[in-house]
């Protein structure tokens, strides 16, 4: 068996780096489970981070907006919005709006939380939902063999950016004035 690293020698993203296994010479994927486990605890402790700074999501509906910017240019807003809540999972919408470019789609990201595991998935990203943990390339959909690993990675990433660079955190409730300045203290 021979192993590849998507990410390669980046230090930043070698950190992400998470190792698919291709078997024999007919290029079958097989998913690295310890790999994308160890993402998706990254990702959870980056995600409840961001919504504890924020003063934390408690009820269905609640939703908080922060701005993002670097090198003195806005990026946009992020806004973090809890869609369901129970004991052990709650499922979080983090979507970048773009104000000054309509014709951009903003990111968005539906994750679930699974509290009890200490894991954060990507069930949803921009629409796609329901990703398999692996394909057969090429494939109708034009999905990666990877396409799962590749959306938690690309969550974590992006966490990692918005905690990196939300230099101009504003923790404002939807609805309220006022709010939280600052850095995001680490």
């Amino acid at each position: 068996m021979q192993q590849y690293s998507i990410m390669g020698n980046n230090s930043r993203t070698s950190e992400a780096s998470v190792k698919g296994v291709f078997q024999n010479e007919m290029h079958h994927y097989a998913p690295d489970l310890e790999g994308f486990l160890t993402t998706c605890e990254k990702n959870y402790l980056l995600a409840k981070k961001i919504i504890d700074m924020l003063g934390g999501l408690k009820e269905k509906g609640e939703q908080f907006r922060f701005g993002l910017a670097l090198n003195s240019e806005e990026l946009g807003i992020i806004e973090v919005r809890l869609v369901e809540s129970s004991r052990y999972t709650s499922t979080v919408v983090f979507h970048q709006v773009h104000p000054s470019t309509e014709w951009l789609p903003g990111t968005q990201f539906s994750v679930c939380l699974y509290h009890d595991a200490c894991l954060a998935e990507v069930i949803e990203f921009q629409g796609c939902r329901n990703v398999e943990p692996a394909y057969q390339y090429p494939n109708s959909a034009m999905m990666q063999c990877d396409e799962k690993r590749q959306h938690n990675l690309f969550l974590y990433e992006w966490l990692l950016f918005c905690m990196a660079n939300g230099c101009d955190l504003k923790a404002i409730p939807v609805g309220q004035q006022g709010g939280q300045q600052g850095r995001p203290k680490e």
